[in-house]
């Protein structure tokens, strides 16, 4: 019976320390690598939202909250995404007004020249949008102002309440990302897997000096390997049969990627020179 009583202890011991884990450590560091424009919306934070589409291509939405903030961004085509994770979101609406329009010029996707429709749901700080927008660009405005049901519509959105419809559209907005994601990787080959897998461990190697670790097994790591990014836009991560540990003040690691099929492998012993393919005896 105390043999019982122990080994249930025990477990719940185990239990406790996974959810220490989990919300200290693996959550903090999971929500860190996330993009600006990652995570799922809020739809109790909407105010007014204003589409701009720029010569009947570029199209996107933004989304302000009470405090005059851009809460949100939607992309609507895979041009608008050159905003995607810029740090834009939670910006004042002047200054994050200021950065879209920089980006989209520095990408010759807005010029004077251009013909800007400019949609929104009512007037909460559309007064303020305009004063910026007008003062940076020259363009061909065409203004409306359109409900959110109707806005949606155009992207074969059909639902009643709000919260819904930001729903949809959110999620319509995140498959142009993925699609656009899948576009940028379609060209994935060796020299790229080896630079995004010495990028995932140069992560690690921050981890080991940040922590001041010496030693790590494999079994009870910082964080999950597979929630590292592979390079600054977020959009690559090690496959889950990815690992490291730390031994001794050294990191090693066995970092893949998979894409279309293939297999991309690299084995780090200790050192930032890594042989391709599995590793041997571990």
């Amino acid at each position: 019976m105390k043999k019982k009583l122990v080994i249930l202890f025990e477990i719940l011991l185990i239990i406790i320390g996974l959810l220490y884990y989990v919300i200290k450590i693996g959550i903090p560091e999971y929500k860190a690598s996330l993009g600006s424009s990652d995570g799922f919306i809020n739809s109790k934070n909407y105010y007014n939202m204003i589409e701009i589409v720029i010569d009947q291509k570029t199209d996107f939405g933004i989304m302000i909250d009470k405090e005059g903030k851009i809460n949100r961004l939607f992309f609507f085509d895979s041009s608008s995404t050159f905003l995607y994770n810029k740090n834009i979101e939670n910006m004042k609406l002047d200054k994050g007004l200021k950065k879209i329009i920089q980006i989209l010029t520095d990408n010759s996707l807005l010029s004077d020249e251009s013909s800007c429709e400019i949609l929104r749901n009512n007037d909460e700080y559309y007064s303020s949008f305009m004063i910026v927008w007008k003062s940076l660009v020259s363009c061909n405005n065409i203004e409306k102002k359109i409900s959110l049901s109707d806005i949606a519509k155009n992207f074969e959105i059909y639902e009643d309440s709000n919260s819904s419809i930001l729903w949809n559209l959110d999620f319509y907005s995140k498959e142009i990302i993925n699609n656009s994601k899948i576009s940028k990787d379609s060209d994935f080959d060796n020299s790229k897997a080896r630079k995004y897998a010495d990028y995932v461990y140069n992560k690690l190697i921050n981890i080991r000096d940040k922590k001041n670790i010496t030693t790590m097994k494999k079994e009870n790591v910082e964080i999950n390997i597979s929630l590292i990014p592979a390079n600054e836009e977020l959009t690559i991560y090690p496959t889950p049969e990815s690992w490291y540990y730390i031994e001794n003040g050294k990191v090693y690691a066995y970092i893949e990627f998979l894409r279309d099929g293939k297999s991309y492998s690299y084995c780090y012993k200790g050192t930032n020179d890594p042989m391709e393919g599995e590793c041997i005896n571990e």
